[in-house]
């Protein structure tokens, strides 16, 4: 394989002569003319990218250009937890555009490679051990915190679903098939995620695409928080919350379903009870991985509508709670109710939608809205544990009513359901889960 001085004195041999570097806000310099030009404007004729020969996290990519006054040259980056702040935003700036560069930059490399937003084969030692699937970088963007967004989801270390230790690990259902998946973060103050097939085997583009879907879905990674950071520095009571958990995104569920059962399974239970519950259901119902990781993939609307209501009596939901969950799994196998619909409708609309699902009520509804479809203009006002956290937040001497947590979210719209994430981390922060 070509080492990076090789490919260096193969492109000067080829008239790439010319030593670009990265400005601090971004541009790229080019020490031939002196001037500095924005990532969109340059023409990227080759990407080659090598691994450390230790730790495959030690990477270097090359890069062969053309700026936009055709002096040719090269630009090489260290790309890993280490990599130059100027490097990272020039390399982010890069991948967020839309034509040219961008093509190259997720396109394939010299060495069968792939950069950022394309997957690339798993070179690591483990990957080669186990037979692991391909991996891909994400730049969800500054501030991003991996941990927190990971916290918001999962909400108790006993969720077996949502497994974290440094790492996310989760199993996701890829067309018939359960995949396991990690996320890891890098990059500092400019945050990289790489996100990795663990369960081997080979994938198509409309599978990968599905993995990468699902978990830009559950972590938020493509959620732009620029106006609620602006809510939160003109709104007093909201600016030390923002501060202390400043990085989380909105978590959501990767299928409406799983919101759905979430839902009711937690109904008029501590949130304790309600994630066991899940845990017994996910072991009882989903699919395994063949890949000896022991994750567990939560089941799909179609494989729960054959089995009877006493089988989840079985594992401790009431009666009422079975019939609740066959219902909802009914509602969405047949197409009668889909996240696309409560996408698109205002939130009235797609309250009274979910309340026409037996077994689902206003606080239900709101909580699948929220941590289901992703609607942030939703703030589950008869949630008990946020009404104490908004007694506290607001400095009230008893927790408010519906009609008054509405008001006082009212100036939060749309950002509400933002708020609702904070309060709850600030709880976890406060019974030990996380350090804020």
């Amino acid at each position: 394989m070509e080492t990076l001085s090789q490919a260096i004195t193969r492109l000067r041999a080829a008239g790439y002569v010319t030593d670009f570097s990265a400005s601090p806000e971004g541009n790229l310099l080019c020490r031939s003319c002196g001037a500095r030009h924005a990532p969109e404007s340059i023409e990227i004729r080759e990407t080659i990218r090598f691994e450390g020969d230790s730790n495959p996290d030690d990477e270097a990519i090359l890069l062969a250009v053309s700026c936009a006054d055709g002096c040719l040259g090269t630009y090489s980056v260290a790309f890993g937890a280490g990599a130059p702040p100027a490097d990272v935003t020039f390399l982010q700036r890069l991948s967020r555009s839309q034509t040219g560069p961008a093509q190259h930059l997720s396109g394939t490399g010299a060495d069968g490679g792939l950069v950022f937003d394309a997957w690339r084969p798993n070179r690591s030692a483990r990957a080669a051990a186990e037979g692991q699937g391909p991996e891909v970088v994400m730049l969800p963007g500054a501030p991003y915190r991996l941990d927190l967004t990971v916290w918001a989801l999962r909400r108790r270390s006993r969720n077996r679903l949502d497994q974290w230790d440094g790492t996310y690990r989760r199993a996701l259902v890829v067309g018939d098939r359960p995949v396991s998946v990690e996320v890891k973060q890098n990059g500092g103050v400019h945050p990289m995620l790489t996100l990795s097939v663990l369960t081997p085997g080979r994938y198509t583009t409309s599978e990968l695409d599905s993995i990468k879907g699902q978990v830009q879905r559950l972590l938020g990674t493509t959620v732009s928080l620029e106006s609620f950071y602006g809510l939160a520095e003109i709104e007093p009571r909201l600016g030390e919350l923002v501060h202390r958990f400043v990085g989380v995104r909105p978590p959501r569920f990767p299928t409406l379903f799983e919101a759905m059962v979430n839902a009711i399974a937690n109904q008029q239970l501590s949130l304790e009870v309600g994630i066991e519950l899940l845990n017994r259901f996910t072991d009882q119902f989903g699919t395994r991985p063949e890949d000896g990781h022991g994750l567990v993939a939560f089941p799909d609307a179609e494989s729960i509508l054959t089995i009877h209501p006493d089988e989840l009596r079985g594992l401790g939901f009431s009666m009422r709670k079975a019939e609740y969950i066959l219902s909802s799994a009914h509602a969405v196998a047949t197409g009668a109710i889909t996240s696309s619909q409560l996408e698109s409708c205002d939130r009235i609309e797609a309250t009274e939608l979910l309340l026409a699902i037996r077994g689902l009520g206003r606080w239900s509804a709101e909580y699948i809205l929220l941590r289901g479809v992703g609607r942030l203009d939703v703030f589950p006002a008869d949630d008990v544990g946020a009404r104490n956290k908004i007694q506290r937040l607001m400095e009230l001497t008893r927790p408010p009513n519906r009609g008054e947590i509405i008001s006082m979210t009212a100036p939060w719209d749309p950002w509400a359901g933002m708020v609702y994430f904070h309060l709850l981390l600030d709880g976890l922060a406060q019974s030990g889960f996380i350090d804020d």
